[in-house]
């Protein structure tokens, strides 16, 4: 299942509610036994989880990659941020003459989460209530499509705090989504077909 996510942010609240809503995510999708915890952003709670360093880490890492993105001086630029879920499938095979078993594990993803952040710039007006609308509105989404749809989760074999693979996926480029960028782009490269 793929579910997408809206987030506008003010460059100065940006990496938080980016993390507040990646955080949302992991607190309904870690499905192991975990110790929950509170944070705060913009005046509004948010789920986390502790004792998790790794996870932690690879967060503040991915959205430190996302804050040095072009889309943060360009207000008509998106981010993207992708987090997948993957469950481990064991395929046996047989390989060579005498039927010698070969354990091929591969992971297959089973939710992908789509966040597109846009940054606000802080001359407009109200951008940081903008902002502080759309981070709530962000993490009651997160919550709606998580309690929601929850027939598609593979069976849990595991007591691990996550049971099952996961990454986070930074866009490298930011995408423009107006039509002149589009039309920019096939004249400056006249070699693709389009």
């Amino acid at each position: 299942m793929e579910f997408a996510i809206d987030l506008e942010a003010e460059r100065p609240v940006l990496k938080e509610t980016v993390k507040g809503v990646i955080w949302a995510i992991f607190f309904h999708r870690l499905l192991g036994p975990i110790a929950p915890s509170n944070g705060e952003c913009l005046g509004i709670t948010c789920p986390t989880c502790k004792d998790l360093p790794e996870l932690h880490s690879l967060i503040n890492k991915r959205v430190e990659e996302l804050a040095t993105q072009e889309f943060i001086t360009d207000s008509s630029k998106v981010g993207k941020v992708t987090i997948v879920f993957k469950q481990k499938i064991n395929q046996r095979k047989k390989s060579g003459w005498f039927g010698g078993k070969d354990n091929n594990e591969q992971q297959v993803p089973w939710e992908v989460w789509c966040i597109r952040v846009k940054c606000l710039t802080s001359n407009m007006e109200s951008s940081m209530e903008r902002s502080k609308i759309s981070f709530q509105q962000a993490l009651l989404a997160v919550i709606d499509k998580a309690d929601g749809n929850m027939e598609h989760i593979p069976p849990i074999t595991s007591l691990d705090a996550s049971p099952f693979p996961y990454d986070i996926e930074i866009t490298k480029k930011a995408t423009d989504e107006s039509w002149g960028s589009y039309f920019k782009n096939i004249v400056n490269d006249k070699t693709k077909v389009y």
